[in-house]
């Protein structure tokens, strides 16, 4: 999202629509495959199987003429207005100013307490991306860089912690790898 309050993050997700004739009669499986702190997301606990909310989901029954379009749009607004009055998961704070500052952590990468197993967030993929876009408008205005702004652009995400093995493993096999992901499969494997 460009906006709101997971401006900048860059989040992966899986839709599995049954080709077998199950869909549209049933509704798809839609997983977040990135680690977030989202109430109505749960990547908590690895479970990587249906862990994302939106009501279009819940209301899906046969006939509603509803797409995977909808889908979409239904994940989009739960970036732009995420639901802390009916979580998904039950570690996320219900006080909207906390939550604004652990999802900006999330993002920019740091320590969120009593989050899960691994408190530490990497910084976000999608993030890191538009501060080198922000770097390089910097450069080409010709302004200096702060000291925080370099400190953040030059740390390394560990991949590792960003994604489970079974989805480095997927997104590594996708035909549309870039040049720059085998680098980062060749440089996670010589880890």
């Amino acid at each position: 999202p460009q906006d709101g309050p997971y401006a900048h993050g860059s989040y992966i997700f899986r839709i599995e629509a049954s080709t077998d004739g199950d869909y549209p009669e049933y509704p798809p499986v839609v997983s977040c495959l990135t680690r977030i702190y989202h109430p109505n997301i749960d990547t908590t606990y690895q479970n990587y199987c249906n862990n994302v909310c939106v009501s279009i989901l819940n209301e899906w029954n046969e006939g509603t003429n509803s797409t995977l379009e909808d889908i979409l749009q239904g994940l989009m607004f739960l970036f732009h207005s995420p639901n802390l009055d009916d979580p998904l998961t039950s570690n996320i704070t219900s006080d909207e100013k906390e939550f604004l500052k652990y999802v900006r952590i999330s993002i920019e990468g740091g320590l969120i307490e009593d989050f899960d197993q691994e408190d530490i967030f990497e910084m976000n993929y999608g993030y890191k991306r538009y501060l080198m876009e922000q770097e390089n408008q910097y450069i080409e205005e010709g302004e200096q860089l702060d000291d925080h702004l370099v400190k953040i652009l030059t740390r390394e995400p560990n991949y590792k912690d960003l994604f489970n093995a079974d989805t480095l493993e997927f997104l590594m096999n996708t035909t549309s790898i870039t040049h720059s992901t085998r680098h980062n499969k060749e440089t996670i494997a010589n880890s």
